[in-house]
């Protein structure tokens, strides 16, 4: 009779290990499941089968730059970018005046968090391009896990992703296209991811940033991850 507790806690334990171990897979579709609140913020639940949604906070700050407000603003969706046929999430801004470019302390900052570790977290930069006397475009992207990146097929982009060391276009001619590949870089995490952040600014320097408006755009695809049971540690 002293048997029969002895082995229910004996099969309860590996059922619940082997819960915890499975990792279920989502989209964030900026299209479908993602909410502008306004030129800094945003939130997006994204489903993650049987273990629920995993809720996505967005937050961005300036320094030395201003939210684009017209089509499309700031941190809105916005398609199709990169050539992927689907929607992006918007990055554009300007600069307040020459004197801010080619410093990377004079930014904009998207931070992401996400309300519970995921995993497999895969998607695409794109548009990192240049305008002759507008912008060009760099990016640095930290975050509390390492990643790797891949530059597609006939892909311009070079860079570290870091403040010293930015994705950025090498190309030798100016070219301004959302829809084309040429500006895109694939990020990808193994996780545990908690947050990511997207230092954006323009790299030309004051001297040759003579436009009227320093108008400058780039886009994030849509993100695929994977997450665990969230009652699991």
């Amino acid at each position: 009779m002293w048997t029969l507790p002895v082995v229910a806690t004996a099969t309860a334990a590996p059922a619940m290990a082997a819960s915890c171990s499975t990792q279920y897979a989502g989209t964030l579709d900026w299209a479908s499941n993602y909410t502008r609140s306004s030129a800094t913020s945003g939130t997006a639940s994204v489903p993650v089968g049987a273990a629920g949604n995993v809720g996505v906070t967005l937050s961005s700050t300036f320094t030395g730059y201003t939210a684009y407000t017209q089509t499309p603003p700031n941190l809105s969706s916005y398609s199709p970018v990169g050539g992927t046929g689907a929607a992006g999430l918007s990055l554009v801004q300007t600069a307040n005046s020459a004197s801010v470019t080619n410093n990377s302390a004079n930014n904009q900052t998207l931070t992401m968090t996400f309300n519970r570790p995921v995993y497999s977290l895969s998607f695409l930069i794109t548009d990192l391009d240049y305008n002759a006397n507008q912008y060009r475009d760099g990016m640095a992207v930290t975050s509390t896990a390492a990643y790797t990146t891949t530059v597609p097929s006939g892909s311009t982009v070079v860079g570290a992703g870091t403040t010293a060391s930015p994705f950025q276009s090498s190309a030798s001619a100016a070219y301004d296209n959302n829809t084309g590949t040429a500006g895109n870089i694939r990020l990808t995490f193994a996780g545990p991811v908690n947050s990511v952040q997207f230092i954006y600014w323009n790299l030309l320097p004051p001297a040759q940033a003579t436009a009227t408006a320093l108008n400058q755009g780039a886009w994030i695809s849509n993100m695929t991850l994977t997450a665990r049971n969230p009652n699991c540690a």
